[in-house]
């Protein structure tokens, strides 16, 4: 997947692009930063360390996978049959953003399928040599466990110009659920960097 954003920004020929990735995302832009460090401004990664993290996420995954589509006449029909399995509502309507509808019905416009067949390759981390010295970003949730005070010193020796930020209160969806705190720590981070 960092191969494929590499050629996405050299198709494009992106000049200096800052990275931001969520989650899976979050270790694909480290990834990429780490592999090809010429290429990238600055990261910023949210709510993931570059770590080996448990497949906490099967649940859901296999949650939406089961939801009978044909049935589904609403978004709101998807959510109270998912509510049973996905407790937390904003995380409900976060993820139903990925379901669409076409004239024939109800669809998931991603691959929940190729996610169940990777869930451990995903939650997995490659060893990488060297580091990215590059600025970087890393902001977590306070009540998310996915960047704990013991992943710290991994963070900084792959990524020693790194600032790590709390988001109080809220959760690894953290970007949804405070959306304003959010966009100030990437504005605050963002703003001196964009002058370089």
């Amino acid at each position: 997947m960092a191969d494929d954003v590499k050629q996405f920004i050299e198709h494009h020929q992106l000049e200096n692009p800052i990275l931001l990735g969520h989650s899976m995302g979050g270790k694909v832009a480290m990834v990429l930063a780490m592999r090809y460090p010429a290429l990238v401004k600055a990261l910023v990664v949210v709510d993931i360390a570059p770590v080996t993290t448990d497949t906490r996420h099967a649940g859901v995954v296999r949650a939406l996978r089961n939801l009978n589509l044909a049935a589904v006449r609403s978004r709101r029909d998807a959510e109270r049959v998912l509510s049973f399995d996905i407790l937390d509502a904003s995380l409900r309507r976060f993820l139903l953003q990925n379901l669409i509808r076409r004239e024939t019905g109800y669809e998931w416009r991603i691959n929940l399928q190729a996610l169940a067949d990777n869930m451990a390759m995903l939650a997995g981390f490659p060893v990488l040599p060297g580091c990215y010295s590059g600025p970087t970003l890393f902001v977590r949730g306070g009540d998310s466990h996915y960047v704990g005070i013991n992943h710290e010193s991994v963070i900084r020796k792959m990524f020693p110009i790194s600032v790590i930020r709390t988001i109080a209160h809220a959760g690894h969806w953290l970007h949804a659920e405070k959306p304003r705190k959010f966009l100030h720590e990437l504005e605050c981070f963002l703003t001196p960097v964009d002058k370089d």
